[in-house]
């Protein structure tokens, strides 16, 4: 993970890592974080339950994600998106689908045809189901930046 967290961020010295029992904590108030990026540390701690879904997929022939799997994909995309400097989750969530499909495909190496549906389910589906916190016009967001 640590590998694929370097290319998608830029950020050479991370390190990412499952989530390692208590120590690891990452309920924040009421919401259960899949992740959690510690942007001065550069590190990354995938929860236990999204890192087996994320190993499961990332270990097979990567051409039939569930969604669990394609969730665990977009967690892992989007942590290492914060690495970058983004602290705003829902910039750090358009900055996730739109790279989606890029990243299974060339960093991750999943089928083409197969990342372009797993980005596609994430944007359609998976994304809805995050907190409101994480979610804004993308469009907007991505008008105001040409």
């Amino acid at each position: 993970m640590t590998g694929l967290v370097r290319q998608i961020s830029g950020n050479y010295s991370a390190v990412a890592r499952c989530q390692r029992g208590m120590g690891d904590s990452l309920n924040f108030n009421t919401y259960i974080a899949h992740g959690l990026a510690y942007i001065d540390k550069g590190l990354v701690i995938i929860d236990g339950t999204r890192c087996h879904n994320f190993m499961g997929w990332y270990l097979s022939d990567k051409a039939h994600a569930d969604d669990n799997q394609t969730w665990s994909v977009g967690v892992l995309i989007h942590e290492s998106v914060h690495l970058e400097g983004q602290s705003n989750e829902a910039i750090t969530e358009c900055e996730t689908m739109e790279r989606y499909g890029r990243v299974a495909f060339e960093i991750m190496r999943a089928p083409r045809d197969e990342a372009v549906r797993m980005s596609d389910l994430y944007k359609t589906k998976l994304h809805a189901l995050t907190p409101k916190s994480y979610q804004m016009d993308c469009d907007a967001y991505w008008d105001s930046k040409k």
